[in-house]
């Protein structure tokens, strides 16, 4: 196998990650979250918003690359309080095992203590998401019932 390439993303990307964004909404999302939901996280993150997400310095977003195909995403909020907010981490179902979420996190983290971070928060709606969070370190927060679109969701955090 390729070596995993872990970037920061740039416009050049943009469309390579918003089909691997669309893609892994409906083939992995559609199975916890309802239809209406993706459709609006498609339509939030349109090439443009991605576009203007990337100029905002204060977020962080980036993309693991193998063979030049985009095969992960990591979208993540300006800090707020010290606290950085990872959005969206996705990676394509072919990947998933092999080690580019862990890169994408790793990634983050590094990003995150650049702008003097001292933790990150995320979310994740299924309990092989939370086990795969756990053992990269962080820790089972808090558990939030019913939240976005009706799903339950467990709070992982780290300390940097």
């Amino acid at each position: 196998m390729s070596k995993t390439i872990v970037e920061n993303l740039t416009g050049k990307d943009i469309r390579k990650t918003k089909k691997l964004f669309d893609n892994i909404l409906d083939d992995t999302f559609i199975t916890t979250f309802p239809q209406i939901a993706i459709d609006k996280y498609k339509q939030d993150w349109q090439e443009k918003n991605i576009k203007n997400a990337i100029d905002d310095k204060e977020k962080v977003m980036i993309i693991a690359k193998m063979d030049n195909e985009i095969v992960g995403l990591l979208f993540g909020s300006g800090l707020n309080g010290g606290v950085g907010n990872i959005i969206w981490i996705a990676v394509s179902s072919e990947y998933r095992g092999t080690g580019v979420g862990k890169l994408l996190c790793e990634k983050a983290e590094k990003e995150y203590q650049k702008k003097n971070a001292h933790k990150i928060v995320l979310y994740t709606e299924t309990a092989s998401g939370k086990k795969f969070y756990e053992r990269i370190g962080y820790s089972h927060e808090g558990t939030h019932p019913k939240h976005w679109w009706g799903v339950d969701h467990f709070c992982m955090a780290k300390i940097l």
